[in-house]
């Protein structure tokens, strides 16, 4: 009867530690996401349609709150023909969930140009996300990079997908 008892005890521990393994694997998730766009401001006279990929991960603080951090490429189509620009957006922020479906999100960090001698730039980008399942979101944002009065920003749409 003791080795039962003791079997049983070894196969509830290591159950219960399966599942906390689970559950911290749960708390944070990473994904890829692709962003397009319209350039507004600054920006609009000399380009046309604006389009990115990103890395995104996400720590579950709670429930109802994640921390968010991000990197990745942004490409400015120039109108009639010009030369593009490019920026490599470094972000940190959070994820507010309102429901199981809907939620905010406000990233701020720092842009780097692609362009030669086109520096750094604080860039923010708040925005509103609809959860379609574990994997899949869309969130409509606005995103802008300042940097000596001139602004780089753009409203779009980004497709993300948890791996």
């Amino acid at each position: 009867m003791k080795k039962v008892l003791f079997t049983l005890a070894l196969a509830i521990a290591a159950f219960a530690v399966n599942a906390q393994d689970k559950a911290a694997a749960k708390k944070f998730t990473i994904g890829g996401g692709a962003t397009l766009g319209i350039p507004v401001g600054d920006l609009s006279a000399g380009s046309s349609f604006t389009v990115g990929a990103d890395v995104q991960g996400e720590y579950a603080a709670s429930e109802n709150f994640g921390l968010t951090i991000s990197a990745g490429y942004q490409n400015f189509l120039a109108k009639n023909g010009g030369g593009s620009s490019g920026f490599i957006p470094v972000l940190a922020g959070a994820r507010y969930y309102f429901n199981e479906k809907f939620f905010g999100s406000a990233q701020a960090g720092i842009s780097l140009s692609t362009v030669s001698g086109g520096g750094s730039a604080f860039t923010y980008a708040p925005g509103i996300g609809y959860k379609v399942n574990d994997k899949l979101d869309f969130t409509a944002k606005y995103q802008a990079a300042t940097q000596n009065g001139f602004t780089s920003a753009f409203a779009g749409v980004r497709v993300g997908y948890k791996f």
